[in-house]
């Protein structure tokens, strides 16, 4: 890429890895993003970074990927960092990013809870 593309290649490098990893953890943890694979879901979110940056002919070409590939999820993806960016937070809060399970999943782990047999705590000077 950099021996095709040297002078817009240094554009990739000052992607805020930081805020893409903020972003990655606040759109992973919503549900809406459970059945999605998570390099597409990546992949979105560069593309949303790099079109921002008006660089979108850059993508396409260099990433080879077809622009309808990326549509359905980045717009999904769009939307999640909407209503998380009007918390105004760069960093993704504790109290919103919950595993959310469904009832049935949460009965079945407060029963087997009280199964496991509890292990005395290890001191730390043993290891």
């Amino acid at each position: 890429i950099a021996k095709v593309y040297p002078d817009k290649v240094a554009r990739f490098r000052t992607l805020n890895i930081e805020r893409l990893e903020a972003q990655l953890k606040a759109c992973h943890c919503s549900f809406t993003f459970t059945k999605i694979k998570p390099s597409l879901l990546a992949l979105a979110l560069l593309a949303l970074e790099i079109e921002d940056q008006h660089d979108v002919d850059l993508w396409y070409s260099v990433f080879q990927v077809k622009a309808g590939d990326l549509v359905c999820v980045r717009e999904l993806v769009a939307k999640c960092l909407a209503e998380y960016a009007s918390t105004k937070c760069l960093k993704p809060n504790g109290q919103r990013l919950r595993w959310m399970i469904s009832g049935r999943t949460a009965r079945q782990l407060k029963h087997s809870y009280y199964k496991i047999a509890h292990l005395p705590t290890i001191p730390e000077y043993a290891c």
